[in-house]
């Protein structure tokens, strides 16, 4: 186990992000850093799925990524569960939005508020076409927002397929995302 000890900061930015080992899932949220837990395996699988699933959809030149940073500003970094990027920036970290087409939430316990109002308005202002939201309380359910001006269009959940022309066509099987095994 790694131990972090770090000097206190009034502003922390980008740069100071450097210091914090990988393992450290670390967010910067108006100058804060967060440091958010481990993905859970449910959470990991639920990505791995979709990554599965929207990968043979992609349009040349776009490619789902987890486990990066996205950069709003020197002093406000996200981690997405997943994105949808631009090839030729792959290896950019951290990525500014205008190389995200889609993005990517996956709800766990205690990211329900930033994950469905902090975030959205963060990508919105951003300019991010599409953000999909993951809700894995109850039944699994994928909620879409479509980038209408400088503000999100949320449409209803999707708890079957969902299917998409923003940014373009993707058809997903929503309760194929949680599927535990290989599927029969």
């Amino acid at each position: 186990m790694t131990v972090l000890h770090l000097e206190y900061r009034s502003r922390w930015t980008v740069a100071d992000l450097e210091q914090i080992p990988a393992e450290f899932r670390a967010e910067l949220v108006n100058g804060a850093l967060v440091l958010n837990p481990a993905r859970s395996k449910r959470h990991q699988l639920l990505i791995h799925r979709l990554i599965d699933q929207v990968e043979s959809q992609l349009p040349e030149g776009w490619v789902c990524t987890s486990d990066f940073d996205v950069i709003f500003a020197d002093d406000h970094t996200r981690r997405p569960g997943m994105a949808v990027v631009r090839e030729a920036s792959f290896d950019v970290n951290p990525t500014p939005p205008s190389e995200i087409a889609i993005i990517v939430e996956i709800v766990s316990p205690g990211s329900e508020g930033p994950d469905r109002n902090d975030k959205p308005e963060e990508y919105a202002a951003a300019g991010i076409p599409v953000y999909w939201r993951i809700e894995t309380r109850g039944t699994l359910a994928l909620v879409a927002y479509e980038l209408v001006g400088d503000t999100y269009l949320e449409h209803s959940p999707a708890t079957d397929i969902f299917t998409t022309r923003q940014p373009w066509p993707v058809r997903i099987d929503v309760p194929d995302l949680g599927r535990i095994g290989p599927k029969r």
